[in-house]
């Protein structure tokens, strides 16, 4: 909201993906007025159906999202993260392991403090601004049967569910997320 007023924004089209869509949803909450249109991918912020990761965190006490040491736990991310991960050269995914082993405390407390603010559902049929969710039909972090909540709660809302995609369609089907985005803005931007 800040940076909003200094770059003289008075409104926008918020896009928040997992917990960014929890996000967005809380700043649609807070300050309505602001928001032309509500865009959530993935979104963190209630549970229909707890996930594969959510299931086996609970089981095992370990998060393979966020507990990281080496290429392997890297790649194991990706794949669970993605029906289709990209290839990421050798050199480039030992930077990413030392960047996570870095944030592994800070990113362990960022999941600590969203868990206890983590049921939206109470404000979303209070949102008023048209809503686009957007789902990978085999997200192992985020349940797919959660977009029927954000759906059917959320007013003005249009779901979409991306066929062989997981928990970042717009990494995994760019075109496909893009082009869906684009027409719902376009629709409610000219009334069509």
């Amino acid at each position: 909201i800040e940076l909003l007023k200094i770059l003289k924004i008075k409104r926008a089209h918020f896009i928040g993906s997992s917990m960014g869509g929890a996000v967005a949803t809380k700043l649609t909450y807070i300050q309505p007025e602001i928001v032309l249109s509500l865009i959530l991918i993935d979104s963190y912020g209630t549970i229909k159906t707890p996930s594969y990761i959510h299931n086996l965190v609970e089981e095992t006490g370990h998060n393979p999202m966020l507990e990281i040491n080496s290429r392997d736990d890297y790649k194991t991310m990706l794949s669970l993260a993605m029906v289709k991960p990209p290839f990421i050269p050798g050199f480039m995914l030992d930077v990413l392991v030392e960047n996570m082993k870095e944030k592994l405390v800070l990113n362990k407390k960022i999941l600590k403090d969203s868990e206890n603010d983590s049921d939206l559902s109470y404000i979303l049929p209070k949102l008023k601004s048209p809503s686009l969710v957007i789902w990978g039909a085999e997200d192992n972090v985020l349940h797919v049967d959660n977009a029927d909540v954000f759906s059917s709660e959320l007013n003005y809302c249009r779901k979409v569910v991306i066929e062989k995609t997981g928990h970042v369609p717009m990494v995994e089907e760019p075109k496909i997320t893009a082009t869906h985005i684009a027409e719902f803005i376009n629709k409610i931007t000219c009334h069509c």
